[in-house]
């Protein structure tokens, strides 16, 4: 019995210490904001943390949409708006190794998102170009786009980027998240710091100091 309780207290604190901080992004591809935040501070910190991160991205950003004649029209500011978007999607969504789909998107973010960037990138970063081919040609980058807008517009944020953590959305905390991700987040972990929070002084409440 007590070797089970001890099994059973070792599995919590294993859990406790390997949780994650959710990190949860909603951005416009050619927001100049979105692309400062994600190539500035999301980014390099999602490396500088070290696999600490479990990083949602839920680009839809200032997009439009209208139903006409029982389907969904996205309208965007720029044309390449709308298609950047949707290969954001289907990368987000589909692509299931994290560090190769930021990398990938991090590439895309300040190109034209011509053919050539596209497969430039994708080279660079191994990133498996069928899969973002399969959610254009089966129709599931506007389910998706659907999907990312009904999440965008019950976030009630006059802001993009807006950034959730652990499921949670504050504007307080988003905007703070925006002029300082790294410690923003390091304000998240509850037991452990990863070594890249080391250097800012948190009080016991967990709150940058």
């Amino acid at each position: 019995m007590y070797l089970g309780c001890a099994f059973l207290l070792l599995l919590a604190i294993t859990a406790i210490l390997s949780e994650k901080v959710k990190v949860s992004v909603y951005y416009e591809t050619h927001c100049p904001c979105s692309i400062s935040f994600i190539k500035k501070q999301l980014y390099p910190n999602y490396f500088k943390l070290d696999g600490s991160l479990d990083v949602e991205l839920i680009p839809y950003g200032n997009t439009k949409r209208t139903l006409l004649n029982g389907t969904t029209e996205f309208q965007c500011k720029k044309d390449v708006t709308c298609r950047a978007m949707r290969i954001h999607a289907c990368a987000a969504q589909y692509v299931t190794t994290p560090n190769i789909t930021l990398h990938f998107l991090n590439c895309l973010m300040d190109t034209q998102y011509t053919q050539h960037d596209i497969i430039g990138c994708a080279t660079n970063y191994s990133f498996p170009l069928e899969d973002i081919q399969n959610c254009f040609s089966d129709g599931m980058s506007s389910a998706l786009l659907e999907k990312f807008g009904n999440r965008t517009e019950l976030l009630s944020s006059a802001h993009i980027p807006a950034i959730a953590f652990n499921d949670q959305y504050d504007d307080r905390t988003s905007q703070k998240a925006r002029e300082n991700f790294l410690v923003t987040v390091c304000s998240m972990f509850k037991i452990d710091l990863p070594s890249a929070c080391s250097f800012i002084n948190l009080d016991f409440s967990g709150k940058a100091a």
